[in-house]
């Protein structure tokens, strides 16, 4: 694979895919973590001649246009961050690019055929693409994982390709946890609503982590499976028989799975709602499980204070709701304090740490994306990765 070192830019229009996606609030970005991500590629490549950057994004989902899913807003702070204008146009494709504009962001590529079922879809829109660029540079790499036109089909047409600063920070960030290169003890720290999207990370680490910590709905699938009673939490039936034997391949192993012995739970979700912590045992009728508890909480910083490699994704609780953030808040402060090697992914991780208003420099690694890195991390080959090749 080739990186911005490895390219000539000189004088080249440049095709820069990037993940620029970022809540609005009041008409307005709520936080510019990720555009401000991408000003040192940007300016390493005009610095070293590129004649033109069009820049190449998503916003949100699905592809109704409205004031949350265009990039007027991202073009307007980009240009600000970058102190010179970002040119924007109200489409993705049959645009007439101004040959003298240093910077263009075109609009939101998802709504058009960025992610159409129909292959030859995808094509057709990755070629008209390629007709605005010599050099084609990947940034995205929260979007790896998809089999989209500028993921995917776009760098497979052109043939002078990159990885950008950011996707090699993670590439170079993640492999060697890929290889088993971590010191031990190692912990694995895995949430969420759902097993699927989290079972291929825990399968490729069953010989290598030591410890697997469990929050979220998936810790109540594996409660379940346990015979205790989760009440009206949110849980996955079909997917207890797959929980029960998860959690007999870690034993099988030597290895320790932590699930929470008590919890917070309330009856409604809600700001309002009068919060209870509970031996796992009590939970019953209508309570729901809505965060781990505060034994648990300790128990779980404790394990991540002691290790030398801590990988952390999903909050373990409802985190966005005040009354259920405490696990994840003390997750996120005992990864500080771990004097080990620590990585957190997934947006809803980052967010926790950016509202307790945690540097990212207090970790090892913060990936900017969820789904990819743990598609990457269960050994799956991402297409965005594999098409730079």
């Amino acid at each position: 694979m080739n990186f911005l070192s490895d390219l000539d830019f000189t004088d080249k229009r440049v095709l820069y895919r990037v993940d620029i996606n970022s809540s609005i609030s009041d008409g307005a970005i709520a936080d510019d973590t990720r555009i401000q991500a991408i000003v040192p590629t940007l300016k390493l490549m005009l610095d070293a001649g590129a004649k033109q950057v069009v820049i190449l994004a998503h916003q949100g989902r699905g592809r109704e246009k409205s004031p949350k899913t265009v990039l007027n807003l991202h073009a307007v702070r980009l240009s600000e961050l970058m102190e010179q204008e970002v040119i924007k146009l109200d489409a993705c494709r049959g645009v007439s690019i101004p040959a003298e504009a240093k910077l263009v962001m075109l609009e939101n590529v998802r709504l058009d055929d960025e992610a159409d079922e129909d292959v030859s879809k995808r094509e057709a829109f990755a070629n008209e693409l390629s007709e605005y660029g010599d050099v084609y540079v990947n940034d995205a790499f929260a979007a790896c994982h998809r089999d989209h036109a500028t993921i995917s089909a776009l760098p497979r047409i052109m043939t002078d390709k990159a990885a950008g600063l950011l996707l090699q920070k993670e590439l170079e960030a993640l492999q060697p946890l890929l290889d088993g290169d971590v010191e031990h003890p190692f912990t694995m720290i895995v949430a969420g609503a759902k097993i699927d999207t989290k079972i291929g990370v825990i399968q490729q680490f069953y010989d290598i982590a030591d410890h697997v910590l469990l929050g979220g709905g998936i810790a109540n699938t594996f409660l379940a499976a346990e015979g205790y009673d989760v009440g009206e939490s949110l849980k996955e039936e079909d997917k207890m028989e797959l929980a029960r034997e998860i959690a007999l391949e870690i034993d099988k192993r030597g290895k320790k799975l932590h699930i929470p012995d008590d919890v917070i739970c309330a009856d409604e979700i809600s700001e309002d709602a009068v919060a209870i912590d509970v031996p796992i045992e009590d939970v019953m009728g209508s309570m729901k499980i809505l965060d781990i508890g505060r034994k648990t909480a300790k128990d779980f910083a404790r394990i991540i204070k002691e290790s030398k490699a801590v990988i952390w994704n999903g909050p373990v609780g409802l985190a966005e709701i005040s009354s259920f953030r405490n696990g994840s808040e003390m997750i996120a402060r005992a990864m500080v304090d771990c004097e080990g090697k620590t990585f957190v992914g997934g947006g809803e991780s980052v967010g926790v740490i950016n509202s307790l208003g945690i540097s990212h420099d207090s970790f090892t690694h913060v990936s900017t994306g969820g789904g990819a890195m743990l598609e990457f991390l269960s050994g799956e080959k991402l297409p965005g990765v594999e098409a730079l090749s």
